[in-house]
């Protein structure tokens, strides 16, 4: 098969040979190589979720989640933070909405996630995020 490629004025053409095997060998490792990175993506998102449960059980273990929860609303900057969170839970829970198929399933990932967080959040990308990818891809 040949694949004219444009040249600068865009009248000429340069012909590239190739074969319907090289090209598909292409595509497959250009496919492995996607794959690869997804898995790292999830990989490192299922690792984050797992370090921010771990801070989490040491902060109720070890912190006073009233006392400490009062002096960070004290200030505005601890406000600021709450507003921020919130807010991207919010946007997160759009996705989700847009993402699942069902009602129940909507239920399911977007009520908890305004009381688990982000934990919640990576769980929900690590399972996903193929499908995500793959909806993001057609367009």
């Amino acid at each position: 098969m040949e694949i004219g490629f444009p040249i600068a004025n865009g009248c000429e053409t340069i012909g590239l040979k190739t074969t319907s095997r090289k090209f598909a060998y292409d595509l497959g490792e250009m496919k492995q190589r996607k794959s690869l990175t997804m898995n790292a993506i999830r990989f490192l998102l299922a690792l984050g979720g797992i370090g921010l449960t771990a801070i989490i059980i040491v902060s109720i273990t070890r912190g006073d989640f009233f006392a400490e929860g009062s002096a960070l609303y004290a200030m505005w900057w601890g406000k600021t933070t709450l507003v921020d969170l919130y807010l991207g839970f919010v946007i997160t829970a759009v996705v989700m909405g847009l993402v699942e198929k069902t009602l129940a399933a909507r239920l399911f990932w977007i009520v908890p996630l305004f009381f688990l967080g982000n934990v919640w959040s990576a769980l929900w990308l690590v399972l996903k995020l193929p499908r995500i990818a793959s909806m993001l891809s057609r367009g």
